[in-house]
């Protein structure tokens, strides 16, 4: 009702605006009749007409006009004093409206205030307070309004200047500019309380309000907790999960995978988010039909084969469910890796597969028993019982081939019952069975419960003692070879120390008769020698020579003996091996010119430097020399050559001696061994020097060969790989200052016609 009467008001107004005008005009024209009747009654006129002679002015029309413009004036302006009253009582009408609008406005605007949850203050610019609602007074100040308003609240809330909201309201009151403040307060002895405070600025100062927004946080929290979970059990499962998008039917686009699908393909995510799902499954024709299902009954599982990044083929189970998200159709993928459960059946299968080969290789007896029957045999079967084939031997009972001891049958049945009373294997027990074409068999038999075809049956294992006969023997045999064996590794032993024992008993006398030897030498060259000595001298050479063959013979003994019980070592420096060659040749040039022997010696390069024992190659040249020196007639060549390979060099000494039977060569290097004693009757050896020669070059990590024929010469190759020692300087032979003529004597000791 009052909104309508406030809606016609205007239309009220004019009309009796119109109607005010009209009685107004008509009141002037009576007011003034009235006015000119006072005037002629009070003789008023005969007072302006006097003035006015007064001032000069002597026409009475005059005067008369100027009495009535002056009453015309009088009534203009009284009816514009009685419009003007009229308009200041419409605006008092109007403030007054307006007053008890303010008021109905402030008193909702106090109820609002009064009724809203959120605490409401407000401060003036000196940081009084002039206002406070309900909650505020309850919830902050925790007193009546009384208490407080018109009071400061930085001594109300001494702390308060410390607090991030006191710097807030301070800026807002500088900037004038709203803002906005969470800050979290302890409720209670464990609980907090989150607020947000937003300050206003107003023409008194600044109006606060704080809202309680705690359950808000709460909530955010726990949906970053629920998200947070979401995620570690989206990326923390062991199975690779995908939400593909169905785009047009049969058209996918992954929308979301987690890191194991990542890891299992081998992408990354942005990659496989722009990656059609089509394009890493090997047959994406399973893919097609999986899509199909999903659409018609919500879901589909199926087994494919994916590619990776790598292009490895990875086995998969596929779960995929459809749901619906804004409108839009999505699977829900999880991919299970298979390797490792194909590996799985792969090594079953394999095992299956060699448990199968070992029952069917496996030389004992196999069977499996059910209802008194033979159901399965392994064909070790077939030859104990006799049969010709297995099929002959399936699905008839075992008494049809074996008939068993009549003493036994008591222990057998008990074998039998034992087995199904433990439910676990027998031990193997010996029985005597008798076939049916009358042999008698030893048989050990185990027995253990089967389930066979789902049903219980029973396995036998049956071994004939016979093969274990023919074992022990065997064994017996291998254990008195092993005794005679170690008897002659005893023996072996025993040699070994006697050879180094004798060699060092024969080394003593030895260098005593040396020594006399050459004192004797030195006696003859110190004075004149008459001709009745010459015999003597011939017979003490023939002494000397003797004695370096013994000391040969002595020496490879002792070295063989270190190098078998491993005490023999070698010393490497870095040397020239040209140069050590060379000189090694030039020493025995006399020995081969006695002989008339060409000797020549050759080399690829000036200059070799490589690591060695230079004492030991020595040995090992003089050695073949000697042998070459030995069987090469006169008139015939040896010949020395040296060839750089880079890595690897060879030394090839050269004759053309009587050569080496074929048949003898594969032997040549093995210890006392010779190749003919009809070929070396009129040369003397021990069978040892070559033996030597091969370890020595062994040593050295080299190899050494032989090619050889009969009549037309051998020529031995020592490969020897190219090494030097680190930090060593090159070790310097010098070509001729160095003595080697004991040596030689030593190693050709054993060529008497030299």
């Amino acid at each position: 009702m009052e909104n309508i009467t406030r809606a016609n008001a205007p239309t009220l107004g004019s009309r009796g605006r119109k109607k005010s005008v009209w009685t107004s005009g008509f009141a002037i024209f009576l007011f003034s009749i009235a006015l000119f009747s006072i005037f002629y009654s009070l003789d008023l006129s005969a007072f302006f007409v006097n003035l006015v002679y007064a001032i000069g002015i002597n026409d009475l029309k005059i005067i008369n006009s100027a009495i009535a413009v002056l009453l015309l004036v009088f009534a203009v302006m009284l009816c514009r004093y009685r419009g003007l009253a009229k308009k200041l009582n419409d605006r008092d009408h109007e403030n007054i409206e307006l007053i008890r609008t303010l008021f109905e406005a402030k008193r909702k605007h106090k109820l609002l205030l009064e009724s809203i949850a959120d605490t409401v203050i407000v401060i003036s610019h000196d940081w009084k307070i002039l206002l406070a609602n309900e909650t505020a007074c309850q919830s902050i100040f925790k007193a009546p309004r009384e208490d407080f308003i018109g009071l400061n609240i930085l001594e109300y809330f001494p702390c308060f200047q410390e607090t991030k909201m006191y710097e807030a309201l301070h800026n807002v009151m500088q900037t004038r500019e709203a803002d906005v403040l969470v800050e979290s307060l302890p409720y209670g002895e464990k609980e907090k309380r989150w607020l947000e405070i937003r300050i206003y600025p107003v023409s008194e100062g600044v109006m606060t309000i704080t809202i309680d927004i705690t359950e808000r946080i709460l909530s955010e929290v726990a949906l970053s907790e629920s998200e947070y979970k979401y995620r570690q059990l989206f990326n923390g499962a062991y199975d690779a999960i995908a939400i593909i998008e169905l785009v047009d039917g049969q058209e996918l686009v992954f929308h979301e995978v987690n890191d194991f699908a990542c890891k299992l393909l081998g992408y990354t995510r942005e990659e496989l988010l722009e990656i059609s799902p089509y394009l890493i499954a090997v047959d994406s024709s399973k893919i097609r039909m999986a899509v199909e299902d999903v659409l018609k009954i919500g879901f589909s599982t199926f087994e494919s084969t994916l590619i990776s990044k790598e292009n490895h083929l990875i086995p998969v189970e596929i779960n995929a469910h459809l749901y619906m998200l804004q409108g839009k159709k999505y699977a829900l993928t999880i991919t299970r890796d298979l390797s490792d459960r194909k590996r799985v059946e792969a090594a079953l299968l394999e095992s299956e597969q060699r448990y199968r080969s070992l029952v069917d290789l496996s030389p004992d007896m196999i069977t499996v028993e059910q209802d008194y029957k033979i159901v399965f045999a392994n064909p070790a079967t077939v030859p104990m019982l006799g049969a010709d084939s297995i099929e002959e031997i399936l699905g008839r009972p075992a008494a049809d081939f074996l008939t068993l001891a009549n003493d036994q049958r008591d222990r057998f049945v008990e074998q039998i019952n034992g087995i199904f009373k433990d439910g676990g294997p027998s031990c193997f027990e010996a029985f005597q069975f008798t076939r049916h074409d009358g042999e008698v068999l030893d048989i050990e038999m185990a027995s253990i419960p089967f389930v066979y075809n789902d049903r219980p049956a029973i396995q036998h294992i049956c071994r004939d003692l016979s093969s274990r006969k023919k074992v022990e023997e065997e064994r017996k045999k291998a254990a008195s070879n092993l005794k005679l064996l170690q008897e002659a590794r005893e023996y072996d032993r025993l040699k070994t120390e006697f050879f180094s024992n004798i060699s060092h008993e024969f080394k003593t006398p030895l260098n005593v008769i040396l020594g006399t030897l050459q004192l004797c030498d030195l006696h003859l060259k110190s004075a004149s020698i008459l001709p009745d000595l010459h015999p003597i001298i011939r017979y003490k050479n023939i002494l000397k020579q003797n004695c370096y063959r013994l000391l040969r013979l002595i020496n490879n003994l002792l070295d063989i003996t270190k190098i078998d019980s491993g005490y023999f070592q070698i010393h490497r420096c870095n040397c020239d091996m040209v140069s050590l060659l060379k000189e090694i040749t030039l020493s025995v040039a006399d020995y081969v010119q006695n002989k008339e022997i060409t000797f020549t010696f050759s080399s690829t390069t000036e200059q070799k430097e490589m690591s060695c024992d230079p004492d030991k190659i020595e040995r090992i040249i003089l050695n073949l020399l000697s042998n070459a020196i030995k069987f090469t007639n006169p008139g015939g060549t040896i010949s020395v050559n040296f060839i750089d390979h880079g890595t690897q060099v060879e030394v090839v000494v050269q004759d053309t001696g009587i050569g080496i039977p074929e048949e003898k060569q594969s032997v040549i290097f093995e210890r006392f061994r010779q190749v003919d004693p009809l070929l070396t009757r009129n040369h003397e050896g021990s069978g040892i020097g070559l033996s030597l020669v091969k370890s020595l070059v062994e040593m050295h990590q080299g190899t050494i060969t032989l090619q050889s024929e009969v009549g037309k010469g051998s020529i031995f190759i020592i490969n020897l790989p190219v090494m030097l020692l680190e930090e060593q300087p090159l070790y310097y032979i010098p070509d001729e200052s160095r003595s080697n003529v004991e040596k030689i004597h030593i190693e050709f000791s054993d060529i008497y016609h030299i």
